[in-house]
């Protein structure tokens, strides 16, 4: 698939190395020397990029010069540091579907079962759902029947009025929806919903704003929404890529492609709500969701995994009304 990777952890102690990193963008050949890499994609479109954070090989005779250090790493990216992530921790079970945010960790099954994580395996709860999300003190889900059910921390379920077929909620217990029309709205409260011009599949509300993905893939950012999850914002924004899902987080927002290839939004801030570009993540996922550091996914054969994100920001401006992460 033309899929650019780095082999990571080459040291005199392990030749071999620890892991494969995915890379944004796509090549059928790709040359390095130094911090100098360059490539060819399909179309014979020439590309190179600078690479930062290498070591020289120690022992190596550079007959004709040693190339210059990488140095240390760590530039800035929209004036944010670039994200460093941990490998991807498998946990127990099958989810189709997993949601992180204040209120913990949920997921539902192929069989529409409802689970919370609690730090060591998955405690059941009653309902069936769909689709679910957490937010800071409240989780909200739909069944297949359309039907939408809202709980807190410390209740039961309680039925909404309304019909949705995807849902998310923001830290702050914001709630943007999907019916089965592709119809986009937003949760006033007391049973009231808002509509909002557009048309999306999935929709992902958070701090860095409102995001979504169309029929298509096509992904669309909600003017106005970033830093304020409780606005109905003004028009959409098509974002370059294409994504089957995608989630908000802290100035990042993550997706996965038609091809499971996992992506995360960098440079978003402030001045730039809408990032600078996609970035490639290794492994393969055909769900995913973000809170603060905390990423969960699951892949195509409903396996569980988890990593840790490093270098993110809050966003300034945004009231975590339960705690900043």
């Amino acid at each position: 698939g033309n899929i650019i990777y780095y082999r990571a952890g080459i040291c005199k102690s392990k030749p071999t190395g620890t892991k494969w990193v995915a890379v944004g963008g796509r090549l059928q050949q790709i040359d390095v020397y130094g911090g100098k890499v360059w490539g060819a994609n399909r179309s014979h479109s020439i590309y190179s990029l600078t690479l930062t954070g290498y070591k020289l090989v120690s022992g190596y005779h550079y007959k004709y010069g040693s190339p210059k250090s990488g140095g240390t790493g760590g530039k800035k990216q929209g004036g944010s540091s670039v994200l460093k992530l941990s490998g991807w921790k498998g946990h127990p079970g099958k989810l189709k579907t997993v949601s992180v945010g204040p209120a913990g960790v949920w997921g539902v099954n192929s069989g529409d079962a409802i689970y919370k994580w609690n730090g060591k395996g998955w405690q059941r709860i009653g309902g069936a759902a769909s689709d679910i999300s957490v937010g800071g003190n409240e989780i909200w889900c739909v069944n297949r029947r359309h039907a939408i059910y809202m709980r807190t921390r410390s209740s039961g379920w309680k039925h909404i009025s309304g019909g949705l077929v995807q849902i998310s909620v923001s830290p702050n217990d914001k709630v943007w929806g999907v019916n089965s029309g592709h119809g986009i709205c937003r949760y006033l409260g007391s049973n009231r919903w808002q509509g909002v011009d557009g048309r999306l599949k999935v929709v992902s509300v958070g701090p860095s704003g409102v995001w979504g993905v169309n029929s298509g893939n096509a992904i669309y950012y909600r003017k106005g929404t970033y830093a304020n999850d409780n606005t109905r914002g003004n028009g959409w924004i098509n974002i370059p890529g294409k994504l089957q899902w995608i989630s908000v987080g802290s100035n990042v927002v993550f997706g996965v492609n038609h091809g499971n290839i996992i992506y995360y939004r960098a440079g978003i801030c402030k001045s730039k709500p809408t990032g600078t570009k996609w970035v490639a993540v290794g492994g393969r996922l055909q769900q995913i969701d973000v809170y603060g550091g905390k990423v969960w996914g699951a892949n195509r054969s409903h396996s569980i995994y988890s990593l840790t994100l490093t270098g993110y920001k809050p966003v300034s401006g945004y009231h975590y009304k339960y705690g900043s992460p």
